[in-house]
C-alpha cells in the first residue's frame, strides 16, 4: 500500500533523509548515550493515529479541537510500536525532560521517499513524498486491517527536524491540507492496496483473491501447509501471516504466570 502526499509551496528549506534515524542520535550533545547521525538530514515518518479524552477515530473528524499542549493532552496523537510491542504516543519517544516519559525506540508505519531529489539534498517545493506502508510489520498489517474493517483508517505525518526557534523561518516539513486556498494544489492523499473478496470458489477454505495474490493460484488448500512452517494456508490467513514465508508465522513462545498475570509472548 502506498500513501502519496505533495508537499506545500514552501521547498529548499529541509534535506531528504529517506532512512529511519536511532531515537538516541536526537538526544542533546552533552547526553553521554547520544549517538551521531551519520547522514544529513531527517526522515519524514509516518504512523497511525490514536486518540484519548472521550474521542475516537469515529468521533475525531477533520476539524475537531486538537487539545492543550502538553503531555498526555491531546486529542489525537500519533501512535506506533515500542519494540517491547507496546502502543505508544510518538510525540514522547524523545525531547522529554519529564522522567515519566522517558527516550524509547518506535518504528514508523512508512518513511517518506521522493525521486526528486537525492538524499542529503534539499527538498524543492511540489515535491512527490511516497509512504509505502511496512505490511510486513504484523502490528501495522493488523492497524490497517482493522482501520479499514471499521470503515476509518486515520494515519499521521510526522517529522523531529531541528527549527530556528519560536521566531524566524522553517527547517522542517511543511504540508498542506485541502483546507488551505493559498494553494493550487494542496496535500492529497491516495491509496493503492488490494482488497481480498470473500469468494471462494474451490471451497477450500481460503478466498480466491488471497489465494492468488499469495500463492499465485488455486492449487493449495486450507489444510496445505505451503511454506512448511507447520502452519497450515487456512491458519496463515486467520493469523495474516504470509503463508510462502516460512519465517512469518504466528508461533507461542513462552507463557509465564507470576504475580496473579500471565505473561504470554508470541
Amino acid at each position: 500500500m502506498e500513501l502519496i502526499y505533495t508537499t506545500s509551496n514552501r521547498g529548499n528549506i529541509f534535506a531528504y533523509d529517506p532512512t529511519q534515524d536511532d531515537f538516541r542520535t536526537y538526544f542533546p550533545t552533552n547526553d553521554p548515550a547520544r549517538l551521531a547521525d551519520t547522514d544529513t538530514g531527517r526522515p519524514i515518518e509516518l504512523f497511525g493515529a490514536g486518540y484519548r479524552n472521550g474521542y475516537t477515530a469515529a468521533s475525531f473528524d477533520q476539524c475537531a479541537p486538537f487539545g492543550v499542549i502538553g503531555i498526555g493532552t491531546r486529542h489525537a496523537f500519533a501512535t506506533g510500536w515500542s519494540t517491547n510491542g507496546a502502543l505508544v504516543d510518538v510525540g514522547n519517544n524523545v525531547g522529554k525532560t519529564n522522567p515519566a516519559t522517558p527516550p524509547f525506540e518506535v518504528a514508523p508505519f512508512a518513511i517518506g521517499q521522493t525521486t526528486n531529489v537525492a538524499p542529503g539534498q534539499l527538498v524543492p517545493a511540489g515535491a512527490k513524498i511516497t509512504f509505502d506502508l511496512n505490511l510486513a510489520d504484523p502490528f501495522v498489517l493488523a492497524y490497517v486491517r482493522n482501520a479499514l474493517h471499521s470503515g476509518n483508517l486515520r494515519l499521521m505525518v510526522t517529522a523531529l527536524h531541528e527549527t530556528s526557534g519560536q521566531f524566524g523561518g522553517p527547517s522542517y516539513p511543511d504540508f498542506v491540507t485541502h483546507f488551505n486556498e493559498a494553494v493550487i494544489n494542496p496535500t492529497r492523499l491516495e491509496i493503492d492496496g488490494v482488497v481480498i473478496g470473500a469468494s471462494d470458489a474451490d471451497a477450500d477454505g481460503l478466498p480466491d483473491d488471497w489465494e492468488l495474490f499469495y500463492l499465485n493460484g488455486l492449487t493449495d488448500s486450507g489444510a496445505t501447509d505451503s511454506d512448511a512452517d507447520g502452519m497450515s494456508n487456512a491458519k496463515e490467513l486467520r493469523a495474516g501471516t504470509n503463508p510462502t514465508n516460512a519465517t512469518n508465522a504466528l508461533r507461542i513462545l513462552s507463557m509465564a504466570r507470576q504475580a496473579g498475570a500471565t505473561t504470554l509472548r508470541f
